[in-house]
């Protein structure tokens, strides 16, 4: 080869070996989970100030804007734990929805509050209502499962009686928009009612709720909202 020419393929050797360059891509991403917020309760005969106060709506609006905490994401993730579902629950906070006293002179009417949820959120917030039967597992009518708790005694007489119904038990809100959840109370029998449920929001926040009611007699009652006031 003519010396020349082997100069000038050399040459471009090195020009290209000075062209190439390394090329990077920076990716970023915003992680983001399932946020619903609390917009409105009501019901044809109560106050909306009432019923506020009454089903700790801010309590759990504020709730819902704090991250998970640990314990949060334990109960998420619990099918990694080996903690029981009440050591699980024990360690969540407890919201009221109290529906207040009814006399029971109305018969069997039901009292319906609706609450609206709204997602605030980026991403689908997909929600369940669940009762403590819904995970009951069956039994075979051979076992034998033991004298039941007073409480637990209590809690299967307000689900076999439907003391406390909600509808829809589930759904999928999409961000931006709303959805109603309607929770009724049947004033079947004289008596203090109660019982505990959670509100799941998959990936999000779990919410233990309290659902409360009181069935009266055919009488009058002077019901004070509060415990205690402060005079001016």
């Amino acid at each position: 080869m003519d010396k020349e020419v082997q100069a000038g393929v050399s040459q471009n050797s090195k020009y290209s070996e000075k062209m190439v360059e390394k090329s990077f891509i920076t990716c970023q991403a915003k992680g983001d989970y399932p946020l619903l917020r609390f917009e409105d309760v009501r019901n044809e005969s109560v106050s909306i100030a009432n019923l506020w106060e009454r089903f700790d709506m801010k309590k759990m609006n504020d709730n819902l804007l704090n991250p998970l905490n640990d314990w949060e994401k334990i109960f998420n993730n619990s099918e990694e734990s080996n903690l029981s579902m009440d050591e699980l629950i024990s360690n969540l906070t407890v919201f009221n929805w109290d529906f207040g006293k009814i006399p029971i002179k109305y018969g069997t009417k039901p009292r319906k509050i609706t609450l609206t949820i709204k997602n605030i959120g980026g991403v689908d917030a997909e929600w369940q209502f669940k009762l403590p039967n819904d995970s009951e597992i069956e039994m075979e009518s051979w076992a034998d499962p033991g004298e039941p708790t007073p409480e637990k005694a209590f809690e299967k007489h307000v689900l076999d009686n439907k003391i406390f119904t909600v509808h829809p038990r589930s759904g999928v809100v999409k961000p931006g928009d709303m959805m109603e959840i309607n929770v009724f109370y049947y004033p079947k029998e004289v008596k203090a009612h109660h019982l505990q449920s959670f509100l799941q929001i998959l990936n999000g926040k779990p919410l233990i709720i309290n659902l409360m009611g009181e069935t009266l007699h055919r009488r009058a009652y002077l019901s004070l909202l509060k415990e205690i006031y402060y005079m001016p």
